[in-house]
């Protein structure tokens, strides 16, 4: 090691954020793209797809309804509808907005704090729901 250990203080996070951004400007010089945007491009997934791409999509799938029955589109739209909706595993169910506005009404007309009781919704020590209901009630 050439140089001792350091503090990190204000001084040295600006004298690190000059040295990346200086950095940056030449790569983005030499190779018309900056590293960070480089970096992030990697890092952060695909949001769309190529409109030739998409095409292609919609068309397949046109083929593939154009060859189906009644009873076969029916089965492959409720498939989709499972596939969409497979991230959903909350307890709540479809209507838990209506729910939670129900529920945020209730706490006003109280007179608490709609976010407090988020706050201990999600802290589990409310009792009426949120994540951890059953496992901290035996120690309110």
């Amino acid at each position: 090691m050439l140089l001792p250990p350091r503090k990190r203080d204000l001084r040295f996070t600006g004298l690190l954020a000059c040295f990346s951004l200086s950095t940056d400007q030449i790569v983005l010089h030499y190779t018309g793209q900056g590293i960070w945007a480089r970096t992030w491009g990697r890092l952060a997934p695909p949001t769309d797809i190529p409109a030739k791409a998409e095409e292609t999509r919609r068309r397949l799938e046109a083929e593939r309804l154009a060859h189906m029955t009644e009873e076969q589109r029916q089965a492959y739209a409720a498939e989709k509808a499972k596939q969409r909706s497979w991230w959903w595993s909350a307890p709540e169910g479809q209507d838990w907005s209506s729910k939670r506005a129900e529920k945020d009404t209730e706490r006003m007309q109280r007179g608490e704090s709609v976010i407090g009781g988020y706050i201990k919704d999600a802290l589990g020590q409310s009792g009426e729901g949120g994540g951890a209901e059953g496992q901290n009630k035996g120690t309110k």
